[in-house]
């Protein structure tokens, strides 16, 4: 959650009209959420799902004295979990109030209907540097999708490195400069992991290849 709301401090202006008194009194009452905490369970009670598979469902509890507590079945519920916490903050237009919610007290159940929410990249056709992939992997987990097919080469380009044959993406690719390493990949899947997000990357063979 690197780049979530939190962290890029966004005051929700969009959210009113125009000039709307929207935001906390700063020398009113607080509460503060001083602890979080997860409860990791394959048998915690999560509400009725739409699948059998519990693997992404959460609930989240907070109390109107800022005690919060998330329930979860796996690990994948606990990043679906903490997203969904993340959101429910907003900066302060006065920067030494902090952030808020404007929600709590709340109570969340949640659970996707559908296993696989994915998108598609095409990386042969277009050029898509890592760099944006994983933003786009940061917006998908903020959207609960959980699936990203990479189209990894065509007959427009090969832009993936291959190390056994390097050949085909130093003559399949646009420019040398629109090679992805193997680094890349690998740093892509990993971003995707922290996020929630499968990432598959996809090679045709043995058509589409008039790049090579």
């Amino acid at each position: 959650m690197k780049h979530n709301a939190l962290v890029r401090g966004y005051v929700p202006r969009k959210f009113y009209p125009r000039g709307a008194q929207f935001e906390p009194v700063t020398n009113d009452t607080k509460s503060y959420i001083e602890r979080i905490v997860i409860d990791e369970d394959p048998k915690n009670d999560l509400g009725s799902t739409e699948r059998n598979d519990k693997s992404e469902a959460y609930t989240i509890e907070i109390a109107k004295d800022g005690d919060t507590l998330i329930k979860i079945a796996s690990p994948l519920g606990g990043l679906q979990a903490l997203e969904t916490f993340a959101q429910l903050f907003f900066a302060h237009s006065s920067k030494s109030a902090g952030s808020y919610t404007p929600y709590a007290p709340l109570s969340i159940k949640d659970s996707p209907v559908f296993e696989h929410r994915g998108l598609n990249l095409d990386i042969s056709r277009n050029w898509i540097s890592p760099e944006d992939v994983m933003r786009t992997i940061e917006a998908m987990a903020a959207n609960k999708l959980n699936r990203l097919h990479i189209h990894a080469s065509d007959a427009q380009s090969w832009p993936l490195e291959i190390p056994s044959l390097p050949d085909l993406a130093i003559k399949g690719a646009y420019s040398h400069a629109q090679i992805w390493r193997t680094e890349d990949l690998e740093a892509v899947q990993l971003h995707g992991t922290y996020h929630g997000v499968q990432v598959f990357a996809e090679i045709d063979l043995p058509g589409h290849t008039t790049s090579i």
